[in-house]
């Protein structure tokens, strides 16, 4: 089964409103004619209702049960306030550039974010916390680059060097250092590769390869791993193959709807998916 989209219309053939159907749960998404979403009904007879303000912004969010969350604006249309089913209310102020610069918590405790380099007045530079210690502290180059990240104490301290070439040094507080390169395709940059020790990188691969329209082709883990992409004409993964080149390369292939954003089918050895 597919997931459907089914219009509803009026006695004068006008859209009134939209069904958005999720086939693999029974799902039901509703929309106002403006597209706004306006209801979640779930197979189990759960459903949420969502309500806006005069300005189209989201007001309410309310649960069968009958708890709900409501939100309030400033004259910016700016999230003000969010009050918890529980009546607890949590404020939000912003400072003359319009950032977030103040949480005010329930019990009244407070956590700030500061601005303070006037050549970038929307870039953070520090973040104060509950007990009015500073907590974090960033620094930035003219270019609005960042170049150090440190927490209270200067712990946990990150220096930034950027590199004519494209490539970005990250020193690390344990004194190893990891140099990033990148590709600018398209307006874009992609990172291709990490190369030194990386405590940050996670599962992320260390070199990339991309097509011309920027879509990632081949990934080279930490492990040696070789990992291979192919797309459609709509940049959508069509064919992945883990462990590539290799005598134990696995194939995943997906099929995507042919109106929809969205894939109907991956199938890969021992599994086929239907969505």
């Amino acid at each position: 089964m597919r997931d459907s989209v089914q219009p509803s219309y009026d006695a004068n053939g006008y859209i009134t409103d939209w069904k958005y159907i999720v086939a693999s749960t029974g799902m039901i998404e509703r929309y106002d004619a403006s597209g706004k979403l306006v209801r979640v009904e779930e197979r189990n007879g759960r459903s949420t209702v969502l309500a806006y303000n005069s300005k189209n912004l989201l007001s309410q969010v309310k649960a069968t049960s009958g708890r709900s969350l409501t939100f309030a604006y400033d004259s910016q249309g700016r999230i003000a306030r969010v009050t918890a089913p529980d009546g607890a209310i949590t404020g939000y102020a912003y400072n003359t550039a319009g950032m977030l610069s103040k949480v005010t918590w329930p019990d009244n405790a407070t956590r700030q974010y500061v601005y303070e380099d006037t050549r970038f007045p929307t870039a953070l530079t520090g973040v104060i916390d509950e007990a009015g210690v500073r907590y974090a502290t960033y620094a930035y180059d003219d270019q609005g680059r960042a170049i150090t990240s440190e927490l209270t104490a200067g712990a946990d301290r990150y220096q930034f060097q950027y590199q004519t070439n494209g490539q970005t040094t990250v020193l690390t507080p344990d004194g190893g250092s990891s140099v990033y390169s990148f590709l600018k395709q398209n307006g874009v940059l992609l990172s291709t590769g990490v190369s030194g020790s990386c405590p940050l990188c996670g599962s992320t691969a260390q070199s990339t390869s991309y097509d011309t329209n920027g879509n990632a082709t081949r990934k080279v883990g930490y492990d040696g791993s070789v990992t291979t992409y192919a797309y459609d004409s709509l940049g959508r993964q069509v064919l992945r193959i883990d462990s590539a080149e290799t005598a134990n390369a696995t194939t995943t292939t997906t099929e995507w709807h042919p109106s929809w954003n969205l894939p109907v089918r991956a199938a890969s050895p021992g599994k086929l998916g239907n969505d």
